[in-house]
């Protein structure tokens, strides 16, 4: 398949998350009634996409490209839920959450052979389905981590009876 983005992954703090996302961030849990999505120690992965060719004819008649260019994706695995932030310039900042143990994975069973992302199945706060989501990955070290991470929270999660609180 052919790379549709460039990608360029990196670890983050707390600390670096910007307001606006925090603010998106934090309606997203009053609406869904979630606790403590941004604990104070946590680390994120942030995940910044450059597309790469320009979208097709039909893509862009349909208007079924993407419409921006470069967005950012962050990627925060808690203790928990995974929440998903994605922000573009016209896209503006869309929240997605899935408490861990509902979510499935549909990879390689290794990380060293993922190439560009994979698809993350789960119960996701603003859908009633149990639907998927392409998590694009930068083709690196810090890439493999974020799938490494996400994998080990979902396997505590079910091995952790009790751990998940529902809504």
């Amino acid at each position: 398949m052919k790379q549709l983005y460039e990608r360029t992954s990196r670890t983050r703090t707390a600390s670096e998350m910007d307001k606006f996302t925090r603010a998106a961030i934090g309606a997203h849990a009053e609406e869904y009634q979630l606790n403590n999505l941004i604990p104070s120690t946590l680390h994120y992965f942030e995940i910044n996409s450059v597309r790469i060719h320009k979208p097709g004819l039909l893509a862009r008649l349909t208007g079924l490209n993407d419409s921006d260019a470069i967005f950012r994706t962050l990627v925060i695995v808690g203790s928990n839920y995974l929440v998903i932030v994605i922000s573009g310039h016209k896209k503006g900042i869309n929240v997605l959450s899935a408490a861990l143990d509902s979510i499935v994975i549909d990879a390689p069973s290794s990380a060293a052979s993922i190439e560009n992302g994979f698809h993350i199945r789960g119960s996701w706060t603003n859908d009633e389905d149990f639907a998927p989501f392409y998590l694009g990955i930068s083709n690196d070290p810090e890439g493999r981590l974020i799938f490494n991470t996400l994998c080990l929270a979902v396997r505590e999660s079910r091995q952790s009876p009790g751990r998940h609180r529902r809504r």
